[in-house]
């Protein structure tokens, strides 16, 4: 009885850490729900840009909506899930969309990425970290470009929407006299992308701009 009874102590002593391990990795925030992927998600943005041409000396400024469709899913050659997203534009929501290319995305226990002219960009890298910065050039034959969460998990409130929890990712961050170089995206969990600043500009010595664009990308519908 004394050995049957140290056996059984033994078994709850192993499933009882077994039990805690388990509620130690569920309590682990990977981040998986900031790049939500399923068939029939749609996100609508509103894109407003400035452009500047040296060559006419002129500032133009071009606004339109940019929606994103999953259609549908697919096996990669390598084995894994990934799906097939529709772009579309229009000028104003009382025009009708016009196709304008296809891409794919597919999420992995480690990274979340886009494909776009059989080029692939790692947009997030799990488990999510303040901090933690991966080259987001990794999968094309790009110069190696580092990305970095700059703020995770934070509550912000983008084009009048309120978000409990924000992710941010500085993908470019570089400013000096003749050149100002910026790019960052946001995710929300259990929506995705919100919100993206894309700055490409040359200065002169004097701050003047002489060339490229600042547009800003902003989530105004999203259904799952």
């Amino acid at each position: 009885m004394k050995r049957n009874g140290f056996i059984c102590l033994c078994l709850i002593t192993l499933f009882a850490c077994k039990d805690d391990d388990d509620i130690g990795e569920a309590a682990i925030d990977f981040g998986y729900t900031y790049a939500p992927l399923n068939v029939g998600q749609t996100s609508t943005f509103q894109v407003d840009s400035i452009l500047y041409n040296d060559f006419s000396n002129s500032i133009d400024t071009f606004s339109f909506q940019l929606k994103e469709e999953i259609v549908s899913s697919f096996i990669t050659n390598a084995g894994e899930k990934a799906f097939r997203i529709e772009l579309s534009q229009r000028l104003n929501d009382t025009l009708p969309w016009q196709l304008l290319r296809v891409v794919s995305s597919s999420k992995g226990k480690i990274r979340y990425e886009k494909t776009a002219n059989n080029e692939s960009t790692v947009l997030l890298v799990f488990p999510i970290g303040l901090g933690k910065e991966w080259d987001g050039n990794l999968l094309n034959t790009k110069p190696e470009k580092t990305f970095e969460y700059s703020s995770i998990n934070q509550a912000e409130t983008i084009n009048g929407q309120s978000y409990s929890e924000v992710l941010t990712v500085l993908q470019e961050d570089e400013f000096n006299l003749i050149q100002q170089f910026f790019t960052e995206e946001k995710y929300a969990k259990g929506v995705g992308l919100v919100y993206r600043k894309d700055k490409q500009l040359e200065t002169e010595l004097n701050g003047n701009i002489r060339r490229g664009y600042d547009a800003t990308v902003r989530l105004i519908e999203f259904q799952q």
